[in-house]
This record gives structure tokens, C-alpha cells and sequence, in this order.
């Protein structure tokens, strides 16, 4: 089994069939983590 974990807010997003017990990182749609990430963005920019 494994996990799919925000990686800015570390909630669940879901789990997956996999062999090993494995955890996945990705972004989330909470409103909060959406703000980092525009944020990080237009410091980039």
C-alpha cells in the first residue's frame, strides 16, 4: 500500500496499490497550500 501525502501540509490525499509500503508526495487543493505555492512561484518569477 501506499500513501500520497501533501508535501506542504503533510494531510492524506489518497492511497495506491503498490508492492511496498511506500509514501508519495504531492500538492493538496487546500486553500492554504495553493497560497505557498503561488507564493514560491512569484518568487521565482
Amino acid at each position: 500500500m501506499g500513501t500520497i501525502v501533501c508535501q506542504e501540509c503533510n494531510t492524506t490525499i489518497g492511497h495506491i496499490e503498490v508492492e511496498k509500503v511506500t509514501t508519495f508526495y504531492g500538492k493538496c487543493d487546500h486553500h492554504e497550500c495553493n497560497e505557498v505555492v503561488k507564493k514560491l512561484q512569484a518568487e521565482v518569477d
